[in-house]
């Protein structure tokens, strides 16, 4: 498989980014990777936090209902679902689901957090909609 350079758009969607979080760094690693090989890269996230600037200039918080869908490529970043996850359902670009591994919900004390994390894992059937599924976790 060759890569060309300018070989267009690619959004990686998120719930949140910030620096020294795992699914943060991956996504800043990925975007950094995916610009040295001449793509240009857009990142959504529900919530924004700390990032360096050049990931900060290509970083927008918004959510699902404002997201353009007019990448060339989508990639997912799944490690607990979010609303923008969601736009695998209507998404006619390929797509990536990588899934950073939902945390089994009796791993967590609190209800809200179990709560969640079930929900997480229920939704996790998005991944059927994504051209390729890409898993780094045991869980």
């Amino acid at each position: 498989m060759s890569i060309e350079k300018s070989a267009g758009i690619i959004d990686i969607l998120v719930n949140a980014i910030r620096i020294n979080e795992a699914t943060g760094d991956h996504t800043i690693a990925l975007a950094r990777a995916l610009q040295t090989i001449g793509y240009t890269v857009r990142i959504f996230a529900g919530t924004v936090g700390e990032l360096p600037p050049d990931i900060r200039s290509i970083t927008k918080a918004t959510d699902a209902t404002s997201y353009p869908a007019n990448a060339d490529l989508v990639i997912v970043q799944y490690g607990v679902w979010h609303p923008l996850a969601e736009q695998l359902r209507t998404c006619n670009a390929p797509s990536i689901f990588y899934y950073h591994g939902v945390t089994p919900p009796e791993h967590f004390s609190d209800s809200v957090s179990q709560a969640s994390q079930r929900n997480s894992r229920q939704r996790a059937d998005l991944v059927n909609l994504a051209s390729v599924a890409v898993c780094t976790s045991p869980y």
